[in-house]
């Protein structure tokens, strides 16, 4: 039996991305406000909103905004023409870091801020930087859009930072190739690889030193330390409710193993 999958107590999701979303879906001459009342919103109540959104919020959402509009790439959309600002301090503390590298570490560090069913890591090596997500709690339908919007709005972000997109940037998504995987063109030179293990973003080393055009160290440090203290107060969902929320996904009693659940929670199994 499936039964639907419990949410974190907190709203995962800033309400900036679905005033944007409304925004994206009036420019394109689509009801925004009856996409919005599909999802239990309403515009008036979503502009005075301070709390985010609940996963199953956004889940209706993007459910409502694709079928309006017959873009299954909204998400590239959206992330895409997000402005820095949406991203709160995170978003400043990038742009305004000396380098591309510093930058794509603070996307790594204060990501979960924006988003809290992703946790992200960032992996150094000698061939450059890899950014990679592990989901805290299943997406559901909603996965290909949140996944693409995620990966659009930091490749915005780091085009907004150096100016360009810089040649060797790779986007790993983990779902299939889709029918109209022309709509990624738009950010060339990125290369998208598609069903991949997990969310993720390299850039090679040779791009890791490009200058921030907008490197400002006064207003660096005041960003990152709004972040640190947002960060001290962040309560990711539990793991007893990242359990919960797979479990419930579970169909005609395939129950995951323990060695396999650790794997979807991004853990290491007990010895």
């Amino acid at each position: 039996m499936h039964t639907p999958a419990p949410e974190p107590t907190t709203a995962p999701v800033p309400a900036i991305y679905a005033r944007l979303l409304r925004m994206l879906l009036q420019h394109a001459d689509v009801d925004g406000d009856q996409v919005l009342a599909a999802a239990g919103l309403d515009w008036p109540s979503l502009l005075q909103r301070e709390a985010g959104l609940t996963l199953a919020t956004v889940s209706r959402l993007v459910e409502a905004a694709v079928a309006a509009t017959g873009r299954p790439w909204l998400g590239l959309d959206l992330g895409g023409q997000a402005p820095i600002s949406a991203h709160g301090p995170m978003g400043y503390a990038a742009v305004t870091a000396p380098t591309l590298g510093h930058a794509l570490m603070v996307l790594g560090r204060y990501a979960a801020l924006r988003n809290d069913t992703l946790m992200w890591q960032a992996q150094a090596g000698p061939q450059g930087l890899r950014l990679q997500a592990t989901e805290l709690l299943p997406w559901g339908a909603a996965r290909g859009v949140m996944a693409d919007t995620m990966a659009a709005a930091m490749l915005r972000i780091v085009e907004a930072a150096v100016g360009h997109l810089p040649v060797g940037l790779v986007v790993d998504l983990p779902g299939p190739r889709p029918p109209w995987a022309a709509q990624y063109e738009r950010f060339a030179p990125v290369r998208w690889r598609f069903e991949q293990p997990a969310l993720a973003v390299e850039a090679p080393s040779t791009t890791l030193a490009l200058p921030v055009l907008g490197a400002d160290a006064a207003a660096h440090a005041a960003a990152t330390q709004a972040c640190e203290q947002a960060l001290a107060q962040h309560t990711p969902p539990s793991m007893s409710q990242q359990v919960a929320a797979h479990l419930a996904r579970v169909e005609h009693g395939r129950y995951p193993s323990l060695v396999d659940m650790a794997g979807l929670l991004g853990i290491s199994p007990a010895p």
